[in-house]
């Protein structure tokens, strides 16, 4: 018979059985209860199926490696055709250059204006120039027509698929969806007086849209309005003394230079600059082109001739104001 002291470490053994077993369960399955034991067993047959069994063969492997190397090259690429740098992807408003612009109101500081705009938005987005080159080019008509007998969602798609036919660039799309962002930013914050009521008329976050309506409403008026600008381009003032006339012409060219990049329609043939150009002379040089008037063929011609001249009284007026001893003579030059 057992003696007391076999019997406790008997009882000892079992309970320490019975805590050796409960410290290795696992938490139950619909399988029932499980075991460390089993569990490893369990993973040796799924590890020992996948080595002679693989889910995907050699072959499909192969498949799926050359297709992420072509999603690979294709991002690459996408990525080489968009400008470098973080800029892009900065707001537009956070530019000190943006910032430091001056609201655009009327027609009278808009072209002044949007250089500035341009520039400054060149610094934070390269190549935007020729983006908007070709915007300045379209007509409101154009795209109107275009979105009505389109499948266009907006008019920031007709612009895109304008700019993009008309360049030849079909990479440029990414770019003009940020800068379409950009403008309605831009003018949202800057545009004032006639230029605010212009973007008023466009949908919430048309900018590209919105730039064109403003830009055609200050540079491209009514047919009236170009009419009076090309009467105007044929009646420059008179200058009243010599020494006015190389700053007179060069003002008048100018004025001709915008009139064209307004309006396509309004270039003059030489016969017609040479006619506004006499329209400015006074003095012995009006009195020698006069003269001379046969030789000249072209206007280049005669710009050359009035210019040598007009310069030459321009130096000579700031030499007698600077000494007023000099002889009061004017001296011409023939």
């Amino acid at each position: 018979m057992a003696t007391p002291e076999q019997i406790a470490e008997i009882n000892n053994r079992l309970k320490a059985m019975e805590q050796f077993v409960i410290t290795n369960k696992l938490p139950p399955t619909d399988s029932g209860e499980r075991s460390i034991a089993k569990a490893i067993i369990d993973m040796e047959i799924f590890v020992k199926t996948l080595i002679e069994d693989p889910p995907v063969k050699n072959s499909r492997v192969a498949e799926f490696a050359s297709l992420i190397d072509e999603k690979i090259k294709t991002a690459m690429n996408i990525g080489k055709s968009m400008p470098s740098g973080d800029s892009w992807w900065k707001s537009v408003l956070e530019s000190k250059a943006i910032q430091e612009l001056g609201p655009v109101v009327d027609s009278k500081q808009y072209r002044q204006w949007n250089e500035k705009m341009k520039n400054a938005l060149e610094q934070i987005r390269p190549h935007s120039r020729a983006s908007f080159e070709t915007i300045e080019k379209l007509s409101e008509e154009e795209l109107v027509n275009a979105k009505q007998t389109g499948t266009f969602e907006s008019y920031r798609d007709v612009i895109i698929a304008a700019v993009t036919h008309k360049t030849g660039n079909s990479n440029a799309t990414e770019i003009l969806k940020t800068l379409n962002v950009d403008m309605w930013a831009l003018l949202s914050a800057k545009a004032e007086g006639e230029a605010e009521e212009k973007i008023e008329s466009c949908n919430q976050g048309e900018g590209l849209w919105a730039y064109v309506r403003v830009h055609l409403w200050f540079t491209r008026t009514t047919d009236q309005g170009r009419s009076m600008r090309r009467a105007k381009i044929m009646m420059p003032t008179k200058c009243t003394h010599e020494h006015e006339i190389s700053a007179a012409v060069e003002r008048w060219e100018e004025q001709y230079r915008t009139l064209c990049e307004d309006d396509r329609e309004s270039t003059l043939p030489d016969s017609y600059k040479m006619t506004a150009l006499k329209m400015v002379l006074c003095g012995e040089i009006q009195k020698s082109v006069e003269h001379r008037e046969k030789e000249f063929k072209t206007y280049e011609e005669l710009r050359s001739v009035v210019m040598k001249r007009a310069i030459n009284q321009k130096t000579q007026n700031e030499r007698t104001q600077h000494d007023p001893m000099e002889s009061m003579d004017t001296c011409h030059v023939p």
